[in-house]
């Protein structure tokens, strides 16, 4: 059965939030990236940005 895209958008979300957090225990705050979570996401940075903006 296909997921709706709500789930999917969730999915998303809740691997990036993961990212963040992994990105941020190993290289801290400031070097954690967009792109830095984005890879450790398996994310394009656009959705990045999509689902959480910028640091602020």
């Amino acid at each position: 059965m296909r997921r709706s895209q709500a789930e999917r958008s969730a999915e998303t979300r809740t691997r990036i939030l993961a990212a963040v957090i992994d990105s941020i225990a190993d290289v801290g705050l400031q070097r954690s990236t967009a792109a830095e979570i984005a890879c450790r996401a398996g994310v394009t940075w656009g959705a990045v940005q999509h689902h959480v903006g910028d640091k602020e």
